[in-house]
């Protein structure tokens, strides 16, 4: 249930209080009730609370006992149906569901406003925040707000479906940074898709808000009334009260959220199997998206709010996060410190390559890390491997504090019950650092290969001083390659040198190379392993162009050098033809888009049942077998639908028989994401979490070929999941 504070004289009931309870939202009718306070674990003589207090749109709403399992999104849709913020991807992919959060930095001392993936982030870990939804920042009946009114006025929409994403995200832009840059207008999308517009418009809205605006967007700005965006940036306010520890519990699952370092510690030695999590962000790779840990998580401890761990401070040297930090958090502190560390701009660029930035402001580097010692392909540990970074971490004893070179951070050197509590990277005022990689996408898709590297160069004699070299998405873990090292060591740069790097790095790793399964077929049984093989060969010829220019050794084409970089979006000129008098028109429903006033069918609630597709993981074989018992007895499953139950033909697509609807036991996957099942429940949380149950068995098509197995987290990186479909109520 939910409650607001005393309204002064005068005023007007919240709108927000209609919806009803939290136990009345349609994702969790049925569920397991709250454990009662002498159920929960806590830590010896610490004051708990079970009320979740955020502030929504202006408007403070106090939430008693919490469900952890629910999302910022199903809370805000299903509860409150704020139905602005799209239920789409449900990993952290598309955008649809941006909401700003604002929240106090306590290790810098000061607010900060974040666009967040709401689908991501739990409700229970926004407790003390802001909140502004699309519905927050302007209305047609109330006043658009100028973002909404330009891109309205622009044409940034067609279906319209991420409109209100494509707002929040300018919106958070101005709120974090008041007057923004060309650039950083063009950047900030890098976490959102629009599959029907076309991103020129919605930039150029963005742009016209910017302090070096083309003149293209200034002339943009003069149609709409004028608005000054430093009035938007977050004001110095003071800070608010520390929050006291709290605890939720709901339907099996028991969130904790302790405020210090020792409680966390006493936790751990109660519950040996509770998860450790900050941003949660790490389910959105995970087929049953909504659930931590795959649903296997009972006890949940969130490291948001424990002061220790809330820390940015340079000693002896280094800069030092807490594990409270996000990774966004690294980017501005290593920013910030340009004067000391060098290569600054070249580490923080490397870790912008990570995700989206609506993850990386709530991913935890700590998380990313731990995951990949399972197999993540992380893009952050081979950056930190080659700046000498070192890990702190606790065990049993909160006040005993280890510290571990990043290089041996490792399962047999690090214990599996290790708590990371801080990051440090050494600021040095030398060396030259680059970071690659190549992915089927620059954002958002794993790397086949990245790299990082740091040398230092005698200018005198052009010789290497120091070499870090590491490597990552290709042996086992992320790893430094000390023969490919030492091979640079007291050399100069020239291509016999290059030569000799490469064949001791290829020594040092392809006896550990690790294959990628799920990009081979059986016209392509090797897959993609002999080009991933070649990458860390261009990776190291790259970054001996880069640094042979930089020192004078030989001289290189500037377009032969370093990464692609995001250029200026090309300008063009629209042409309407239109009836005299109607050019340029704004769609009829572009406001209510922009305000996320329009409906669509996932927005209007029916009584009705909710269904969610089982899709092939791999893109080739034969479907041996399609078990779907484990589904069936799942809590709010009421069928699983395959091919054995469709009546008549079972074809879609243009070409009857072409394509299977379900492809039926003893048939051919043609692609990965191919339809095999449909899971009928109550609920789509119900029918997406036991999707995820359904296994599917296969063989190759061609008896001579080895059959393909699936790689598991000891051996290989789990291949991302196929984009997951909207959702469709199944009448």
């Amino acid at each position: 249930s939910f409650r607001f504070p005393s309204a002064a004289p005068g005023a007007t009931s919240s709108p927000l209080a209609g919806p009803g309870a939290m136990g009345n939202s349609p994702c969790f009718q049925g569920v397991t009730p709250a454990l009662k306070d002498a159920e929960v674990p806590t830590a010896g003589g610490t004051t708990i609370d079970h009320v979740l207090t955020i502030t929504l749109n202006g408007e403070k709403l106090e939430i008693a006992r919490p469900d952890p399992r629910v999302t910022l999104l199903e809370y805000l849709r299903d509860t409150l149906l704020l139905t602005g913020a799209k239920r789409s991807c449900l990993q952290g992919g598309c955008g649809a569901c941006l909401v700003v959060v604002q929240r106090y930095d306590w290790a810098n001392h000061k607010w900060v406003a974040k666009s967040v993936n709401s689908c991501l982030k739990p409700l229970v870990s926004c407790d003390g925040m802001t909140i502004t939804t699309v519905e927050g920042v302007g209305t047609e009946r109330k006043g658009c707000h100028a973002i909404q009114e330009r891109i309205a006025g622009n044409h940034g929409m067609q279906c319209g479906f991420c409109t209100p994403g494509m707002v929040m995200n300018a919106y958070a832009l101005l709120k974090d940074n008041g007057k923004p840059t060309a650039q950083q207008c063009m950047e900030s999308f890098d976490g959102n898709i629009c599959r029907c517009t076309g991103y020129r418009n919605l930039v150029n809205a963005s742009e016209t808000f910017a302090t070096d605006a083309s003149p293209a967007c200034q002339e943009l700005a003069s149609k709409f009334p004028a608005f000054d965006a430093d009035s938007e940036k977050l004001p110095n306010m003071p800070p608010p009260s520390r929050l006291i520890s709290k605890v939720f519990s709901s339907g099996g699952v028991t969130w904790y959220a302790p405020t210090t370092l020792s409680e966390v510690v006493a936790l751990r030695t109660k519950l040996k199997r509770a998860a450790i999590i900050l941003g949660d962000t790490a389910k959105g790779i995970r087929q049953a998206a909504y659930e931590t840990f795959g649903g296997k998580a009972t006890d949940i401890i969130y490291l948001g709010n424990v002061d220790e761990l809330n820390l940015v401070e340079e000693k002896n040297g280094k800069l030092f996060l807490g594990s409270g930090m996000r990774i966004d958090d690294i980017c501005q502190a290593v920013r910030a410190r340009a004067d000391k560390l060098a290569y600054a701009e070249d580490f923080a660029g490397a870790l912008s390559w990570i995700a989206q930035r609506h993850i990386r402001s709530e991913a935890g580097w700590a998380g990313n890390l731990m995951i990949t010692r399972t197999g993540f392909p992380s893009d952050l540990h081979p950056a930190l491997l080659a700046t000498d970074a070192t890990i702190c971490y606790v065990t049993d004893d909160a006040s005993h504090e280890k510290e571990v070179a990043i290089a041996d951070f490792k399962q047999g050197v690090v214990p599996a019950n290790a708590l990371l509590t801080k990051l440090s990277i050494p600021l040095r005022n030398s060396g030259t650092y680059r970071y690659y990689r190549v992915a089927q996408r620059k954002w958002l898709a794993h790397a086949f290969v990245n790299a990082a590297f740091r040398v230092d160069v005698d200018p005198a004699t052009k010789t290497v001083t120091d070499a870090r070299i590491a490597v990552g998405v290709y042996a086992y873990g992320p790893k430094r390659s000390p023969g490919a090292e030492a091979a640079l060591v007291g050399h100069e740069l020239t291509s016999h040198t290059l030569q000799r790097a490469i064949t001791a790095l290829h020594k040092d790793f392809d006896d550990e190379f690790t294959s990628e399964p799920q990009y081979k077929t059986i016209d392509n049984p090797k897959g993609k392993d002999e080009y991933r093989k070649s990458l860390p060969d261009s990776f190291l010829f790259k970054f001996f162009q880069e640094v042979q220019s930089l020192y004078g050794i030989k001289t290189w084409k500037p377009t032969e050098l370093g990464m692609m970089k995001p250029l200026p979006l090309k300008r063009g000129t629209l042409k309407f033809e239109e009836l005299p008098g109607r050019e340029d028109k704004a769609q009829l429903s572009a406001k209510g888009l922009t305000t996320g006033k329009v409906r669509y069918t996932d927005d209007t609630q029916v009584p009705s049942l909710y269904g969610y597709l089982v899709l092939s993981t791999c893109a080739t074989g034969k479907v041996t077998k399609i078990d779907t018992s484990a589904a069936l007895n799942m809590e709010g499953v009421k069928d699983v639908i395959t091919a054995a139950d469709i009546p008549g033909a079972n074809s879609c697509g243009f070409v009857p028989g072409e394509e299977t609807l379900f492809v039926p036991v003893g048939g051919d996957i043609m692609c990965q994401g191919q339809q095999i099942a449909l899971v009928v429940a109550t609920t789509y949380r119900a029918a997406k979490k036991a999707a995820a149950a359904v296994k599917a068995a296969k063989a190759a098509k061609d008896a001579k070929a080895a059959e393909d197995k699936a790689p598991t987290p000891a051996t290989t990186p789990a291949p991302t999941p196929a984009p997951s479909p909207a959702t469709t109520p199944v009448p």
